[in-house]
């Protein structure tokens, strides 16, 4: 008997995909809710804690919470752009961007979180790029805290091709360095199952899910341009369209 009331994907893909989608974002909404309040309520209870040293117990236990709220809906949200990458469904709100100023906002809050220094060095000339910007935060991030992982201090050289009229943000992986398995499966979704095997143990961790360097790559390509690794460099290379008129 044909179960009418689900789409056949053999005939229509396309239901079948938006049927998954609505499917995970129903989920994700439900996992988001009760950790939104349990986030506030830590907040409020931190908030009117008493300064003295006798309620230091109580402090140290709500900022964790919230630490452990925040990683678990970073780990939602990287989960629902992971299950959208594949049908390109981003939606990406896009808008017009000083890059120069959008990178030292972002090396500056990173290096604030991770305590470390990140380097970086930009051309004198203005470059707008036309962005989603917490999704290219998002990409450029996964990519510096996984080599913050393994390393004291990042690095981000910034330069621009005239030629393609292309931003092409250069950041070294001076550690570990990576064998030709271990970049095979770099950017892989499924990752964090191969991490028992040898080839792979000595690999940071790319976000909570080890699935950052995976949404990363597929956030950039929905702004039309490419995150690798260069065995050359060696570490990453992004490249990001330049708006015309810059």
């Amino acid at each position: 008997m044909v179960d009418q009331t689900r789409p056949d994907k053999t005939t229509n893909p396309q239901a079948e995909d938006s049927l998954r989608e609505q499917f995970f974002s129903y989920i994700f909404h439900e996992l988001r809710t009760p950790l939104t309040v349990i986030h506030s309520y830590a907040q409020i209870l931190a908030a009117k804690l008493p300064g003295t040293p006798e309620f230091n117990s109580q402090r140290r236990i709500s900022e964790q919470m919230i630490n452990q709220g925040d990683e678990m809906v970073d780990m939602i949200e990287e989960l629902l752009e992971a299950s959208r990458i594949p049908l390109g469904r981003l939606n990406l709100d896009l808008a017009e961007i000083n890059f120069q100023e959008f990178l030292e906002n972002l090396v500056e809050r990173l290096a604030e979180t991770e305590g470390k220094d990140i380097i970086w060095q930009t051309p004198d000339q203005n470059l707008t790029v036309l962005a989603d910007g917490p999704r290219l935060e998002r990409s450029i991030r996964a990519v510096l805290t996984f080599i913050l992982q393994a390393n004291e201090a990042a690095e981000i050289r910034v330069e621009f091709d005239e030629t393609r009229n292309h931003v092409r943000l250069l950041m070294p992986l001076p550690k570990p360095i990576l064998t030709p398995e271990q970049v095979k499966v770099l950017f892989d979704l499924y990752r964090p199952i191969l991490r028992e095997q040898p080839f792979q143990l000595d690999v940071p961790k790319a976000g909570g899910l080890d699935i950052g360097l995976y949404v990363a790559r597929g956030l950039v390509e929905g702004h039309k341009g490419t995150l690798v690794y260069s065995e050359e460099l060696p570490g990453f290379v992004m490249t990001l369209p330049v708006s015309a008129d810059a």
